[in-house]
Formats: structure tokens, C-alpha cells, sequence
């Protein structure tokens, strides 16, 4: 009798240790695996005007690094410099040095983020994206740009100035064996992109009035290419 209460407390203590740590997130795992260095105190404190981070506050994320999954970690991601910060299991904040594969954001408008894409512009192959439409042929891709400009102070001399973040949005298709091409937010670029399926896109565009203007056309557009 009290060797079998033994023998189920054991297994009982295995399966409770084991749904802790996946409640408790993949941070711990997460640390053992990549680069990391404490959140500087600058960085902290900046004083730039708007925020290089696609989310100014921790989000509950899956990360992706190496082909190994870290499940529910508080992470942000910051855009500009390009790079993610998490927390560990005590709370402190660290900058991955290493760059992740992929940021799936649990919450957070369930946003997800991948590197490993061909260079191109100014962008590189650790180059953070934003996925908006991912299928077998193309995926949508956003690269959110951030530039740095100096404004003046209203009522200070010319020698006062800010230092505020200016946003963009730039677009990009990436075709698997053909790699990346810079996409405009027209319908014509729509169609030379999915150039190889040309009549069945013209087709679906103009019966849909799409324009192409806004990011939801263009997610539209790469969903139907890739059902075809």
C-alpha cells in the first residue's frame, strides 16, 4: 500500500515539475542556447521622441532560434537596431546578441517576425520582418523602417533641437528560388510580382477593385496566388 502511494507521488512530481516548466515559459532553455548581455542603462533612458520597439511593453512570445522552439517568452523586439530582449526566469532583462530565426507573439496583435531572408536595399540576412501573408509560392513581407531626424524646439534658438523616430513601412515579396523584390502599393507591381499566374492576378484584382493601396489588399492578393 505505501509502496504504491510512493510510486504515484513519484509520477505525480514528475508530471507537476514538468507542466511548470512549460507554464513558467522557455526563457531558462532560451538562455542556454543563445547570446545574451544585460539591458544597458542608456538604452534605458533614452531621450529620443517615439520608440524603436514594435511593442513598448512585454508580450508573451514563441521563439524560434537554431530550428528549436522556446515556448512563452516575455519578449520585445526592437526594430530599429534589430534585436529582441527578454526576460529571464528572475525577471532580468536581456539583449539577445545572437539574432532568432522567428518571434511569434502570443498577444500583442499575434504579430510574427522572422530573419534568414536574402539581403537587399539596405537589409541584411538578420534583418527582422514582419510576416503578413506566408504561403508555399510567396510570402508578404513588412520591413519597418525607422529614421532618425533632428526637430526643432518651438520657441528655442536654432541650436535646440530633439532627436525624434520617423516611420515607414516598406513591402517586400519573397519568392522562394527567386528571392526578394521591393514591392510598391499599386496594383501594378501586384502583377509583376505574381508575374508567372499575370492573367489570373489581373483577373482577381480587377473583379475584387483592388488597388492596392492598403496592406489588407495586398495580404488578399498573396493569399489567392498562393492558392492557385
Amino acid at each position: 500500500m505505501n509502496q504504491t502511494f510512493l510510486v504515484i507521488a513519484a509520477c505525480c512530481s514528475v508530471f507537476t515539475a514538468s507542466s511548470q516548466g512549460l507554464s513558467n515559459g522557455g526563457a531558462q532553455h532560451l538562455m542556454t542556447d543563445i547570446s545574451s548581455k544585460p539591458r544597458s542603462v542608456s538604452e534605458l533612458n533614452s531621450s529620443i521622441d517615439g520608440s524603436p520597439y514594435y511593442n513598448n511593453s512585454y508580450c508573451i512570445a514563441n521563439i524560434t532560434y537554431n530550428g528549436k522552439l522556446f515556448p512563452k517568452v516575455s519578449a520585445m523586439v526592437n526594430l530599429q537596431d534589430n534585436f529582441m530582449i527578454y526576460k529571464d526566469e528572475n525577471g532580468q532583462e536581456l539583449v539577445a546578441t545572437s539574432t532568432v530565426d522567428r518571434i511569434e507573439f502570443l498577444d500583442c496583435g499575434n504579430a510574427v517576425f522572422e530573419s534568414g531572408f536574402p539581403a537587399i536595399d539596405h537589409q541584411v540576412v538578420s534583418t527582422f520582418y514582419q510576416v503578413i501573408s506566408k504561403g508555399p509560392k510567396a510570402e508578404l513581407l513588412k520591413y519597418i523602417q525607422f529614421i532618425l531626424r533632428d526637430v526643432a524646439v518651438t520657441g528655442l534658438t536654432n541650436n535646440n533641437f530633439t532627436k525624434s523616430l520617423d516611420r515607414t513601412d516598406v513591402y517586400y515579396a519573397y519568392v522562394p528560388g527567386k528571392g526578394m523584390t521591393r514591392l510598391e502599393k499599386n496594383a501594378e507591381s501586384l502583377v509583376n510580382v505574381l508575374s508567372d499566374k499575370k492573367a489570373a492576378i489581373e483577373a482577381y484584382i480587377g473583379s475584387h477593385h483592388i488597388r492596392g493601396k492598403k496592406e489588407a489588399e495586398l495580404a488578399e492578393v498573396f493569399a489567392y496566388y498562393n492558392g492557385l
